[in-house]
């Protein structure tokens, strides 16, 4: 006879969860109903599974998603299937002769037909700042033709043939601020150059490899 306890229904929500976290865009309803059925129904996720609104899409969950879907969605589903038979599923059944013996029954569903299903870009991590007390270099680096020198306590300047890179500096980029008259620190010459601050530093040495 099917039985799933509270106990097990609870440690697969705990690891679906945890595997595809609300941060990263994911949402589920994942209930036991009637001590024997697992329900897991997928409500939002950065993958577009394609379910129109107030709309559902049910699964077997021992099929082979490659066949369905496209391999990051088939991967994801993969996963979740693996953890909902993770409490000691099995499944005897003959069908045929109307023998049924399984652990527990396992119903996946994308979208719900109440809730429905939505896509969500999974969130761009932020690019980590270098901060002030980091930066220590007070000597000019060159490399081919660039030379990147203190200019303030706030910011470097970068002089030299920087037109090859002028869209990685850009505001399309590391978004660098362009000045033609900047006073070189060391000549004190008028020259071009860019003005690169403190927390767009370690980016910009490790993009152009300075």
């Amino acid at each position: 006879m099917a039985y799933l306890s509270t106990e097990k229904a609870k440690s697969i929500r705990e690891k679906i969860k945890a595997e595809f976290p609300a941060k990263d865009g994911w949402k589920f309803s994942i209930t036991c109903k009637n001590y024997s059925s697992l329900y897991i129904n997928i409500l939002t996720a950065p993958l577009n599974f394609e379910v129109k609104e107030r709309d559902e899409r049910q699964l077997w969950h021992n099929s082979d998603f490659k066949e369905n879907f496209p391999s990051d969605q088939a991967e994801a589903l993969e996963k979740i299937a693996k953890i909902a038979r993770s409490q000691g599923w099995y499944d005897k059944s003959e069908p045929m002769t109307d023998y049924f013996d399984t652990a527990y029954y396992i119903n996946i569903t994308i979208g719900h037909w109440e809730k429905g299903f939505k896509y969500v870009e999974k969130p761009k991590k932020a690019a980590k700042q270098a901060k002030n007390n980091d930066v220590v270099s007070l000597e000019p680096i060159k490399t081919e033709g660039l030379e990147l020198i203190k200019y303030s306590d706030k910011c470097y300047a970068l002089f030299g043939h920087t037109k090859p890179y002028k869209d990685v500096l850009g505001r399309n980029g590391l978004q660098c601020a362009f000045n033609y008259k900047l006073t070189h620190p060391v000549t004190k010459d008028k020259t071009p150059g860019w003005i690169v601050n403190n927390a767009k530093l370690e980016r910009v040495k490790q993009t152009l490899s300075l």
